[in-house]
């Protein structure tokens, strides 16, 4: 993505270039698993509540088998390894029940990840300025893109702009209706291009686990067995620990001579 980013903040809006290499997938980034994923069986919509772990002369070293139990009750079983990549209140959630994972708990920082209101606006009019995309550090959003100028998305129709909060601003609006957070993103973007915006429509979505907290260490990956817990949080946040954590959590586990 040959992004040629600006900055907002208590000096105004000016360009910020970088050399800073940006990847995205097409035609949306759910493609790039989506294709990783294409000789792999997969299960949606199946929330998994329990985990269980047994010894077993059925596993395939003898050395014991995990099982997953989802919320309408149903039971996959016969696994030699567990590998969680959920956020880390979510792993908590899991493994709290589970004596096996009685070290890993110790280690899982809370706190780790901050939420997120992303919101897009569908705009009556466009913004008469040259920025596409924006780092903002005063106000409540922290991020703000032209939506049309990723490669590979339409540039057909109005025009749209998919706004970041602020992980504080998220937080203090954190049980706040959508349509009040789509109001208040658009004030702000219109304070960063000082000049009055109208939206034709606004999707809001709210991210409980987003943003990493700069304040806290990140942990690594965090290993007991043949279970990982592995994500960007692992490493401090971005999608690239995303990538890296995945990677480092299969050999670890390839790694592992119960496997």
């Amino acid at each position: 993505w040959p992004l040629k980013p600006w900055i907002y903040d208590r000096y105004g809006l000016q360009p910020s270039p970088d050399h800073q290499a940006r990847y995205l997938g097409l035609p949306g980034m759910h493609q790039v698993v989506r294709q990783l994923l294409a000789d792999t069986q997969q299960h949606y919509n199946c929330r998994i509540v329990e985990l269980s772990f047994s010894n077993s002369a059925v596993s395939s070293q003898l050395a014991g088998q995990w099982t997953l139990t989802s919320h309408e009750g149903a039971s996959y079983a016969g696994f030699d390894a567990l590998l969680l990549t959920c956020p880390p209140e979510q792993c908590r959630q899991l493994l709290t029940a589970l004596p096996e994972a009685a070290s890993l708990l110790t280690q899982l920082p809370s706190g780790l990840l901050l939420p997120c209101w992303a919101v897009l606006l569908r705009l009556t009019s466009g913004i008469a300025h040259p920025a596409e995309a924006v780092f903002i550090r005063q106000g409540p959003l922290s991020w703000a893109v032209r939506h049309q100028h990723k490669p590979g998305r339409s540039a057909v129709g109005d025009e749209q702009w998919l706004l970041h909060l602020s992980a504080q601003a998220s937080l203090d609006l954190l049980e706040q209706d959508a349509t009040d957070v789509a109001a208040i993103a658009l004030r702000a973007l219109s304070d960063v291009f000082s000049q009055p915006l109208e939206a034709k429509s606004s999707l809001c979505h709210r991210w409980l686990y987003a943003n990493y907290n700069d304040a806290l260490a990140a942990p690594g990956l965090l290993q007991q067995g043949t279970l990982v817990l592995a994500g960007d949080w692992c490493y401090g946040g971005r999608v690239e620990n995303a990538w890296l954590a995945g990677r480092h959590a299969a050999q670890r586990l390839l790694a592992t001579p119960a496997i």
